[in-house]
């Protein structure tokens, strides 16, 4: 009897789990078991040279955004280097080159990358992503359980809240927004230990776990996980009265996490540097004239942060019927509900004050534009701040979930409930009824009347690109402030009048009856969540449907030659931003092709202040560091330089420029050739010294530098001097190895001169001819050479960042000090 029990017990504890596990596989199985793919077809929605999708295919109920553009390339690139056995420092195929290692988001160096190795690279990264739900679920479940102590039941409704999210499930291919979704809770749970125990394993644990998460959950999941840890860490009190000084331990733990991370922590510090490269003359990079711009780059994700007010939305926008609106209610009302409860109680446990600050802060920062409030750069901070806030309010949002539906029929509950309804009645019924009211009757008056202050005190700026980001916010507000808007609450005031009869028909129920009807709330729950979720799921495709053949990529594919390529967007209309697209950046990637653009958060700050000043041939365009570096313009000459050979443009029109020859004509574009184009490796003997950007670009517009051709270079010129002797390479270079960390080319010179590599020069590059090592020079500011005498040559650019290595080296160290802490606690007596 006694062995039998303690068997039921086990499988009992295994039951949630069991139930979660069904709820993955019913969203999931078709990634899982059936190879398809998550895509959401709306990013080559009228995208040239893609053929357009097809409507049957398309859930128009998922608004994902562009995301898979800038992390599923990177995932390609290193799913082949890693299958040729190499583990790639460089990427060569955006911005001519970066250090892809040395930026937070690419996560070169992640445990999880070994699915790549065994299935197609775009199947493995989505089944990776989904994988993180069902990791996630599982340690919000034990923590919730564990940790806090609330009832099964609660405990699992928190944790379906994150599995069956339907806003992070229609974001299911953006690779840095679910890297919280499994770091979040575990993390938490390690504090718990931290501060309950006294023993030196714990530490070492949560360091390891900490570096895991800075190798594979992106640098904005790691900062967040780190702020989350740290905040509530100290939000904690220890039970055990033997646990050690609490800010010692935590120092500790940090101490251990950078030394573990020194590797890629450095180069990231050293690369990002370099990416806040300033010309003098520019001064700042953030445009001082558009206060603004940042908020108008982030105001169309804030309506889609909460659980599900992207069903909200879309009932408000006519794409919904008004009766499904209906079914979202429970939730949202739960957890407003027990926010509001336990940060108000000071009888709640400082742990439920903790997370539903987190809630109603958030709240209350998505209603404040401090781009308005507080001028300058502090308030341009405060936005951003505000935008990744977003995350904590995410994961607390589904523990006071868990909360409430615990807390459901106790007597404080109910007694807050009229301040809940108060407060929701003042601060968002009623201004959301006169403001629809106003803009109902009045909406030019406000919009022009905006307008004109908004230009006369400098904070919006005259280009049409910010005043068709205006519009379109404009747009949006006027939206949720229409009279269909005020209905969304229904469901709101329905589920709050229900709750109101039930708790007090069922005050005096015993606990096995709460108990049943608090599984009851669950399972509506779980049914709102899965039938919303269900209809935000991106669709599920075949893998041949990613990235398909077309007659564009074919030709680009069949020249053997080594080239760059650049797009050129459709010119926005006024009021309007770019609607239609030509291979946006990093999109070349999976297909092979070199792209003079591309989208990261942080790129090389030379190359970027080139591309958006003398590349397009648009010098009023304000200097910007991070972000999406494409193109509506082209100087054919300058792009000459970076090797691009390729032009892409959907219309001829912009694109009337001599020395661009249309040579093709198919998926809605025109493929030009350059005729200025410069191969990717020459020889020449014409150098003259660099002396700066405006000095160099300027002399490289006159005419007759591209009839006779010479580059600048960095060494100054006593270092110039006998150098210049007009050599040239009796053959053209030939490249004889090309991998991320290591070129190799042959030259045949005759006379002295420099040999000129247009990859971004990077002071981690060394550079050997006939393997003696060699001075890397800077060319044109932006390029690597090599200066080479007359005769044969067989010159290596090896890929040997010094901070990397350095770092590597001092990580190793504390690696081994925090195993044997780990071990050593472990078998020792005190552990």
């Amino acid at each position: 009897m006694t062995i039998r029990g303690d068997s039921l017990l086990r499988l009992r504890s295994f039951f949630p789990y069991f139930i979660l596990v069904l709820l993955f596989f019913s969203f999931h199985h078709k990634v899982v078991f059936q190879g398809k793919v998550y895509y959401n077809l709306w990013l080559f929605q009228n995208h040239a040279p893609f053929p357009p999708a097809d409507p049957k295919s398309i859930n128009f109920f998922n608004a994902s955004l562009e995301y898979i553009t800038h992390y599923f390339p990177y995932k390609h690139y290193l799913t082949l280097t890693f299958r040729e056995g190499l583990l790639p420092l460089w990427n060569p195929y955006v911005f001519c080159g970066f250090p892809i290692f040395a930026n937070g988001n690419t996560c070169v160096f992640s445990p999880f990358n070994v699915l790549l190795l065994f299935w197609h690279p775009y199947r493995a990264y989505v089944v990776l992503l989904a994988l993180f739900f069902l990791m996630g679920s599982f340690a919000l479940f034990y923590f919730l359980e564990k940790c806090l102590k609330l009832t099964r039941t609660a405990a699992l409704a928190g944790a379906a809240a994150l599995l069956l999210c339907p806003h992070l499930l229609q974001f299911i291919d953006y690779d840095t927004m679910l890297a919280f979704v499994w770091s979040f809770p575990v993390s938490l749970m390690l504090a718990h230990r931290l501060r309950e125990t006294r023993g030196f394993r714990w530490i070492g644990l949560t360091a390891l776990f900490l570096f895991l998460t800075g190798l594979a959950g992106h640098v904005h999941g790691l900062v967040n996980t780190l702020v989350l840890f740290t905040a509530y860490y100290f939000c904690l009190k220890g039970n055990s009265p033997s646990a050690a000084n609490p800010v010692f331990r935590w120092m500790v733990v940090m101490l251990l996490f950078f030394g573990l991370s020194l590797f890629w922590l450095w180069p990231t510090a050293v690369f990002f540097r370099e990416s806040h490269w300033l010309p003098e003359l520019q001064g700042n990079s953030l445009n001082p004239k558009a206060p603004l711009s940042l908020l108008t780059s982030v105001y169309p994700l804030l309506g889609k942060f909460p659980v599900f007010s992207r069903f909200l939305s879309e009932a408000v926008n006519d794409r919904i019927s008004f009766s499904s609106a209906v079914l979202v209610g429970i939730l949202p009302f739960l957890a407003g509900l027990a926010s509001c409860f336990a940060f108000f109680d000071f009888r709640a446990g400082r742990t439920f004050r903790f997370f539903s600050f987190f809630v109603l802060a958030y709240h209350v920062s998505t209603a404040l534009p401090f781009t308005y409030l507080v001028p300058g750069a502090f308030g341009q901070f405060l936005n951003v701040a505000f935008f990744k806030f977003w995350q904590f309010y995410a994961f607390s949002s589904w523990v006071v979930t868990a909360y409430a539906l615990d807390a459901l029929l106790n007597l404080p509950f109910r007694r807050y409930f009229a301040w809940v309804v108060r407060g929701v009645f003042f601060l968002v019924v009623l201004p959301v009824t006169l403001g629809s009211l106003a803009l109902s009757f009045f909406p030019d008056f406000f919009r022009v009347s905006l307008l004109e202050f908004l230009k006369a005190k400098g904070i919006l700026p005259q280009e049409s690109y910010y005043l068709g980001r205006f519009s379109e916010l404009f747009g949006q507000v006027s939206h949720f402030l229409s009279i269909r808007s005020v209905g969304v609450w229904v469901p709101l005031a329905v589920v709050s009048v229900l709750f109101v009869m039930v708790s007090r028909r069922f005050e005096k129920l015993s606990e096995r009856r709460r108990a049943w009807f608090k599984g009851f709330i669950f399972f509506l729950l779980a049914v709102e969540l899965f039938l919303i979720g269900r209809q935000l799921l991106p669709t599920a495709v075949d893998e041949s449907a990613v990235w398909p053949k077309t007659a564009v990529t074919e030709f680009l594919k069949k020249d053997a030659s080594l080239f760059r390529i650049m797009s050129i967007q459709t010119t926005a209309k006024p009021g309007e931003g770019i609607q239609r697209y030509v291979l946006k950046p990093n999109l070349g990637i999976p297909y092979g092709l070199y792209d003079a653009g591309g989208m990261d958060s942080m790129t090389n700050g030379r190359y970027l202040h080139f591309a958006q000043k003398y590349l397009t041939g648009r010098p009023e365009v304000p200097f910007s560091r991070f972000g999406q570096l494409d193109f509506e313009t082209v100087n054919a000459p300058m792009a000459g330089l970076l090797n691009v050979k390729y032009v892409l443009a959907s219309d001829k029109r912009q694109l009337d420029e001599e020395g661009l020859e249309p040579v093709l004509t198919a998926d809605g574009l025109t493929l030009y050739r350059n005729r200025y184009v410069l191969p990717r490796i020459f020889f020449t003997g014409k150098v003259r010294p660099f002396k700066d950007f405006e000095t160099v670009y300027r002399e490289m517009q006159d005419p007759s530098f591209y009839k006779d051709p010479w580059v600048y270079v960095e060494s100054g010129e006593e270092a110039l001097s006998g150098r210049l002797s007009g050599a040239a390479a009796v053959a053209a270079p030939v490249f004889k190895r090309l991998t991320p960390n290591v070129i190799e080319v042959e030259a045949q010179t005759a006379g002295r001169g420099i040999l000129v590599f247009t990859d971004t020069f990077d002071k981690g590059w060394k550079v050997y001819d006939n393997d003696e090592k060699r001075t890397l020079e800077r060319v044109n500011g932006l390029f690597k050479g090599v200066f080479l005498e007359s005769g044969a040559h067989r010159v290596k650019f090896v890929y040997r960042p010094e901070p990397f290595f350095a770092g590597l080296w001092v990580s190793c160290m504390v690696f081994l000090l925090t195993f044997f802490l780990v071990v050593g606690a472990r078998f020792g007596s005190g552990g």
